[in-house]
């Protein structure tokens, strides 16, 4: 809770900080040295095993480029 629930009810982010129905499908895994290792956000995964899946304008305009 220190790290979720609290947060979430600090800042009045209603949907998130719990597993709940409807609520913001939203994690972050940690691996076992605390680093990133997948999030998903909105339900869609952003981040898996370290790497970006879904990227960002800047990030996109390099591979353009």
């Amino acid at each position: 809770p220190a790290f979720t629930e609290n947060v979430a009810r600090l800042l009045r982010l209603h949907d998130r900080g719990r597993i709940i129905i409807n609520g913001a499908a939203d994690f972050i895994v940690l691996d076992e040295d605390n680093f990133v290792h997948d999030v998903m956000l909105g339900g869609r995964w952003h981040v898996m095993a370290g790497k970006p899946v879904i990227l960002g304008t800047f990030e996109k305009n390099i591979e353009e480029n």
